[in-house]
């Protein structure tokens, strides 16, 4: 292997490589640091793999496996792409080693960005890439699909025309379909947010009896129910009337039901705000407790009625 480089001053250019038309770059110990082939790829430290050349399809490859390529494609259609232990052939892509593989492209104007996988396989076997997350020139989001909007079967995040961001997950099924799980650090799900084809539910932890010992009836919903202290209010920065609970009460009568300390602040000194579970279970419990106190009250005095106007 050699090489001729054209040392006229009025160039300066390596325009000359051997006749299998391959340039290479060598270090001092011999050691080849680049190579462009004759379809203009480049490898840093490798030979490059036979990438195509059809639509103008060009790449550095660096090291073994990974690499930067592009693709002209037709207008709207150029693509930018970082590639994970594969190339294109010209007609397929093709794994470098036996690895996995994945696939990052920018395209212009259509798509976005794209991130491909493909599943571990066999070096120089073809392979095919499947699309896992999607951003639109939109700022739309697709993960696990790519189509946007109602009706999707993935994960969206999308804009509608004149209105806000929408958050849009559909159930393959009309069984309840896992939206989101949440785990403590012990692994034990406490909460998960579901939805079916008519409903969204959020569960704001387990019910499971597996989880729970010392289970005995509650007998003080009254009570809580009686100590709570609903209010009206203007929110502050709008200036809307709402009702609700003061965080810190509620947080007096069932401890459990709410985040945060009252007046707390963070380490700057800004207000850290408390916050009450949506329809804490303990809330739910308390008030379902109460109402069976109240009805055996009420019974009870109903007993009494019947029992005068019968002595009567």
């Amino acid at each position: 292997m050699s090489c001729t480089i054209n040392a006229s001053t009025s160039s300066g250019l390596v325009n000359q490589a051997d006749t299998s038309g391959i340039l290479q770059f060598q270090t001092n110990s011999g050691q080849t640091a680049m190579t462009i082939d004759t379809s203009q790829n480049v490898g840093i430290g490798i030979t490059p793999s036979a990438w195509g050349t059809n639509y103008s399809q060009k790449a550095l490859q660096i090291g073994p496996v990974g690499s930067l390529s592009s693709l002209n494609a037709g207008t709207g259609n150029q693509q930018t792409n970082i590639v994970n232990n594969a190339y294109f052939d010209g007609a397929s892509w093709r794994y470098i080693t036996s690895d996995g593989a994945m696939l990052y492209s920018q395209t212009s104007t259509t798509v976005g960005h794209t991130w491909q996988t493909a599943a571990s396989g066999t070096a120089g076997n073809t392979l095919t890439f499947t699309e896992r997350m999607r951003i639109d020139p939109s700022g739309n989001v697709c993960i696990g699909g790519t189509a946007f909007g109602p009706g999707s079967n993935s994960l969206n995040l999308w804009t509608i025309p004149g209105n806000n961001n929408a958050f849009n997950v559909k159930p393959t099924t009309n069984s309840n379909y896992t939206v989101a799980q949440f785990f403590n650090n012990g692994g034990t799900q406490v909460g998960s947010i579901t939805c079916t084809t008519s409903a969204t539910a959020y569960n704001s932890g387990s019910s499971d009896y597996r989880l729970k010992e010392n289970i005995t009836s509650f007998s003080k919903g009254l009570n809580n129910v009686l100590a709570m202290n609903p209010v009206s209010f203007n929110w502050k920065d709008t200036g809307e009337l709402d009702i609700g609970f003061i965080a810190h009460e509620i947080q007096s009568i069932i401890p459990s039901t709410v985040t945060g300390e009252k007046d707390g602040v963070d380490k700057e000194g800004n207000p850290v705000y408390q916050t009450i579970y949506a329809a804490p279970p303990q809330m739910i419990a308390s008030i379902v407790a109460a109402i069976k106190e109240q009805q055996t009250i009420i019974n009870d005095l109903k007993a009494r009625i019947e029992t005068l106007e019968g002595a009567k």
